[in-house]
């Protein structure tokens, strides 16, 4: 029985527009009513997810954000679970200011920026909100999980990558405004596992769904890892299910229905 459903935002719960359908919420209240834990597990930070929590009623529980760096719990205190390595995490900015590249910096509070132009700008609006977003010194931050700098076009990115310092890997989502870097070892796996053995849920228990290759790390640490059509090629591979629908289609609802819950009456409405 699948007691933990983790669910990845962008691209997966989410449309094209970054709403989320009336088909949808409703699934996250059968299945909590049904007695699964219902977690979301995003690369955004706490101002937006905070928001989404509330409007599915899903205060009770624990969520991770920032693709596993930060354990998020609205009705206690946040934590914090990986940092940049310091003298790596100072090379490396200083590096970006001397490309003169727009970047910004994820930390236990916030997003703080340096450089930003409107692209910049657009992507904190979209991902994260200008609620906790501020321009500063980022060196002055004790600690940060992540990293994201703004790419010129599709081609800067072989070249944004090769600046990753040892010991921080890159992710850059297709067609996307950014890339990210991450201390290696940080994944969406990490905050989910501490999340299931504070919960006392195993991997047997547990079904994720994603659409991309940060996704995938939750689905290593599950029963069922599903992907959704709009997945790309690497995450439909390593995916123990790949969807019939897409994000546009209600594909967390299908998968719900389809494979948590089992309940063919209510597939047939979504």
């Amino acid at each position: 029985m699948i007691k933990l459903f983790a669910v990845d935002l962008d691209d997966t719960f989410l449309d094209k527009n970054d709403n989320m359908s009336k088909e949808n919420i409703i699934a996250v209240k059968n299945l909590v009513d049904a007695g699964v834990k219902v977690v979301l597990n995003s690369g955004r930070t706490e101002v937006l997810m905070r928001e989404h929590i509330h409007d599915l009623g899903l205060e009770n529980f624990k969520h991770v954000a920032i693709n596993g760096a930060l354990i998020l719990d609205v009705k206690g205190e946040n934590k914090l679970i990986s940092t940049f390595e310091r003298s790596s995490y100072e090379n490396f900015i200083k590096e970006l200011r001397a490309e003169n590249r727009g970047f910004f910096c994820y930390h236990e509070n916030g997003i703080m920026y340096e450089n930003a132009d409107d692209k910049l700008i657009r992507h904190i609006e979209r991902f994260h909100t200008l609620k906790k977003a501020r321009e500063g010194d980022t060196l002055s931050l004790e600690k940060c999980c992540r990293v994201a700098v703004v790419r010129e076009n599709e081609e800067d990115v072989p070249h944004l990558r090769a600046l990753a310092p040892k010991g921080v890997y890159t992710t850059a989502r297709p067609y996307g405004e950014c890339v990210s870097y991450m201390p290696d070892g940080l994944n969406k796996a990490n905050g989910l596992k501490v999340i299931m053995d504070e919960y006392g849920i195993t991997k047997d228990e547990v079904a994720s769904i994603g659409d991309q290759e940060v996704d995938t790390y939750m689905f290593d640490i599950s029963k069922y890892g599903i992907a959704v059509k709009n997945s790309d090629n690497k995450t439909k591979e390593v995916a123990d299910i790949v969807l019939p629908r897409t994000n546009n289609e209600n594909a967390f609802a299908y998968a719900a229905y389809k494979y948590i819950l089992k309940d063919e009456d209510k597939l047939k409405y979504i």
